[in-house]
């Protein structure tokens, strides 16, 4: 995320442009382990590549939407930062549990009902925080340091 960030604000490079950069070590590295770790290994062993290819539309809206997910998530790191799109990945997995608990009847113990309701507190406070001008601003563009010694 910090990578994703410095390339998306300090670099001022697009999305596409961030994800062209970013995706060839991504996509090494999951070959990597893939091959590694043993699955490529027991794949191939059980003959399961016929399960891709009999739901090879499933798999493929599988990779269309996870790319979509890729592209959204620089857009909001784009837009924000890293660090709201933690928040907002905290605030969906709350609202995750409290729609479970609601629609679907889950059990969910009293303390960890004070943890989501503790974790929503502490979005709402980064929210309105982050919403607010800092109070001490400070500009140190060079324009700014003549126009002070020549009043001074």
């Amino acid at each position: 995320l910090v990578l994703t960030q410095f390339l998306l604000k300090k670099k001022k490079m697009s999305i596409i442009e961030s994800q062209c950069f970013l995706a060839p070590p991504s996509c090494f590295c999951l070959f990597l382990f893939a091959a590694f770790g043993g699955e490529w290994r027991t794949i191939g062993l059980t003959g399961d590549y016929s399960i891709i290819a009999a739901n090879s539309n499933r798999f493929l809206a599988a990779a269309v939407l996870g790319l979509a997910v890729n592209y959204l998530t620089f857009a909001v790191i784009q837009a924000t930062s890293s660090t709201m799109l933690k928040v907002l990945g905290t605030v969906r997995n709350v609202i995750v549990v409290v729609v479970g608990a609601t629609v679907y009847h889950e059990p969910v113990p009293a303390n960890e009902w004070f943890c989501y309701f503790g974790m929503l507190l502490g979005f709402m406070a980064f929210t309105k925080f982050s919403m607010q001008p800092s109070a001490i601003k400070q500009d140190k563009s060079p324009e700014t340091h003549q126009n002070s010694k020549l009043a001074g």
